[in-house]
């Protein structure tokens, strides 16, 4: 039918478009294949002399097909209709519509190059913005471990010195232990040395020992002495005999060396009695 067509005239192509022969081959076509009707032909007449009662106005491809056995989609394609009538002639491109469809390829290739390159350059931010947080944390690792290693040097370093400190403590400990040791060895050695020369000093003098030429209480400090005891044994028994008993007794309650002093025999022997009974 296609073949038969593509050589009519004008006149002839422009009628069929007129009388719209091409909807009502598919109006009818839709209609046989749905309903699928026993007397085709009968049904073909049918549906003409209906359409040639009431119009062509109201012919649309489902038009043949009960209501509830119309399909959602269309059967027949507007381009099969083009092929079977063959008006595809009249589709053949012009210039205008090559410039167009050039254009329109043209920015649609516009469109995917700039989607192309913008998500290039995207990809390349992101790939930038992960390089540079591998780079931080890169970085504060480096920083952490270096921090991490001075930290155990210098723990080392302190515990080093701390080691030393103590060692120099104990080291310091020791030779101030000794030196107050020494020290106190001495001075109880000087002091006890010191009582045994006053123990046998007061023992001659109770002797009654002449104890003249020899210092009282040695070479003493010049602790606990007074002016009498400085003085030489015969002018300490001169002092002593111008005081009576009563003084006497007083005195030798003042000092070991005073108490010697007033039990010298020189002392008593001058003692006047007499004024003791009165």
């Amino acid at each position: 039918m296609a073949a038969s067509l593509r050589g009519i005239s004008p006149e002839l192509r422009k009628y069929i478009s007129v009388n719209k022969l091409p909807e009502i081959y598919e109006a009818i076509l839709c209609g046989l294949t749905v309903m699928c009707p026993e007397d085709y032909l009968s049904f073909i007449l049918d549906k003409l002399m209906y359409l040639k009662k009431h119009g062509l106005e109201i012919l649309h491809w489902d038009i043949f097909i009960e209501d509830y056995m119309k399909p959602k989609v269309r059967i027949v394609t507007e381009s099969n209709l083009d092929m079977i009538f063959n008006f595809d002639e009249w589709l053949m491109p012009t210039a205008e519509m090559y410039i167009k469809a050039c254009s329109y390829y043209n920015m649609k290739l516009e469109r995917m190059c700039f989607c192309a390159i913008m998500q290039y350059h995207l990809m390349q931010k992101r790939k930038k913005a992960v390089f540079a947080s591998k780079m931080n944390s890169a970085v504060h690792h480096h920083i952490k471990h270096l921090l991490h290693v001075h930290f155990g040097i210098w723990k080392a370093w302190v515990k080093y010195r701390k080691g030393r400190q103590a060692m120099s403590f104990q080291i310091i400990q020791h030779v101030y232990h000794t030196l107050m040791g020494k020290v106190i060895l001495e001075a109880w050695n000087k002091h006890t040395m010191e009582a045994h020369r006053q123990r046998e000093y007061f023992e001659r003098l109770e002797r009654g020992e002449n104890m003249e030429d020899e210092d009282v209480f040695g070479q003493g400090t010049g602790e606990a002495k007074d002016s009498v005891s400085t003085l030489p044994w015969k002018v300490a028994v001169q002092v002593f005999s111008y005081l009576d008993m009563a003084d006497l007794a007083n005195c030798a309650c003042v000092c070991r060396f005073w108490k010697v002093l007033t039990q010298a025999n020189l002392l008593w022997s001058r003692v006047n009695f007499s004024t003791v009974h009165k």
